[in-house]
């Protein structure tokens, strides 16, 4: 998937909007593809929303004005390391322990993929950037 920004112009002011983010697929052979072509197939799956969570999740991340291919974070990138969390857990483990550590590395994982941007750490937690600052206050190993 390849993502451009198309403007938004305030009609009466003339002044930047906003911006909508435009998908477009690549083809094998490194042709364009329109959404025509791929977007029914996300529909029918019931994916399109992810898509979109995964197109607003990597904007407020990239500090690039475009955005390319490799820079979406779609989940299966995340996937690993979800699947090293939980297999941390053994039988024995007391629960607020492995929860703990769990949740440590969900913020080291946020902070790392926001290039450690407490506020678009924030948002790929889904807490407040306060409660990032909180959290980092008692664990000042992640900073």
């Amino acid at each position: 998937l390849a993502v451009y920004f198309q403007p938004k112009v305030h009609i009466r002011t003339g002044s930047l909007a906003g911006a909508e983010a435009l998908v477009r697929g690549v083809g094998e052979d490194g042709s364009a593809v329109a959404p025509a072509g791929f977007v029914h197939l996300l529909e029918e799956e019931g994916n399109i929303r992810e898509l979109e969570n995964v197109l607003e999740r990597t904007l407020r991340l990239s500090p690039k004005n475009v955005i390319d291919a490799e820079d979406v974070l779609f989940p299966d990138a995340e996937n690993g390391v979800r699947d090293a969390a939980l297999s941390r857990w053994r039988p024995g483990l007391p629960l607020d322990e492995y929860l703990g550590n769990l949740r440590q590395e969900a913020f080291r994982h946020a902070l790392s993929l926001s290039g450690g941007n407490r506020r678009a750490a924030a948002g790929l937690l889904g807490i407040s950037p306060q409660a990032v600052g909180k959290y980092l206050k008692t664990h000042p190993d992640l900073v």
